[in-house]
């Protein structure tokens, strides 16, 4: 299989969900999904380049179930989210709903963890054989689709509900902590070959409904702020009259 069908496979889930949504939007401005997925990409080189350095300290190397559970919190949780917020944070906000912003994020997310997926299914090539069967790299792949790059999208979708809600005066830590402790959560489950690894589709799931949860949070604080506000300017008038 070519390098350039590897690529297409690993971004397959970025590349229909933004055909989807741009089709489902109906619009020409393609360029707000275009720069999340961008952005996603960026991601991974500083939050590699630490994650090389920090790896060579004795506690983040060592295999004891602490370590691995630091690790896993520091490494893949605290590192990889903060460079994806630091992304969605530069994003472009104009004309942009809650809707929006989130999907963009999600979207973010997805980039970033199709990047993850394609230097995985290469460095696992490397490893296993030179040469692989096409059977065997296309279960790698969708495996890697329905876990690292799942969680991968819903927590960049917290972080957009964090940085959405931060922008509109409703600051809420919460989004942002279930990110980074879900993430650690579901690499700390997956670094195990036993039973012990399905408990991580346990953190996929949590991400997904933090995410459903945080979103109608932030949906309903906003029309009640509109509410709030369109009665204290119907009291002024009442007033000046």
């Amino acid at each position: 299989m070519s390098i350039t069908s590897l690529v297409a496979l690993c971004f397959l889930p970025v590349i229909t969900v933004f055909a989807f949504v741009a089709f489902l939007q109906n619009d020409r401005r393609i360029l707000r999904y275009v720069v999340p997925c961008f952005f996603g990409i960026l991601t991974v080189i500083p939050a590699s380049f630490i994650q090389f350095f920090v790896l060579k300290i004795p506690v983040f190397s060592s295999s004891t179930f602490i370590s691995i559970l630091i690790t896993s919190i520091i490494f893949n949780g605290l590192i990889e989210e903060t460079f994806k917020l630091i992304f969605i944070m530069l994003m472009p906000k104009k004309n942009l709903t809650l809707a929006t912003f989130l999907i963009s994020s999600i979207l973010l997310g997805m980039s970033s963890g199709a990047v993850e997926t394609l230097i995985y299914v290469l460095g696992s090539l490397q490893k296993i054989s030179s040469i692989a069967d096409t059977n065997s790299i296309l279960k790698l792949i969708l495996m890697r689709i329905f876990s690292a790059q799942l969680i991968h999208a819903f927590c960049a979708g917290l972080l957009g509900i964090f940085v959405w809600q931060c922008r509109n005066g409703m600051q809420n830590f919460m989004p942002l902590a279930y990110s980074v402790v879900l993430h650690g959560f579901y690499n700390f489950f997956m670094a195990f070959s036993s039973g012990f690894r399905w408990f991580a589709a346990v953190s996929i799931l949590m991400a997904a409904v933090e995410c459903r949860i945080w979103y109608l949070t932030a949906k309903n604080s906003k029309n009640s702020s509109k509410i709030q506000n369109m009665q204290l300017t119907q009291s002024d008038e009442n007033t000046k009259l």
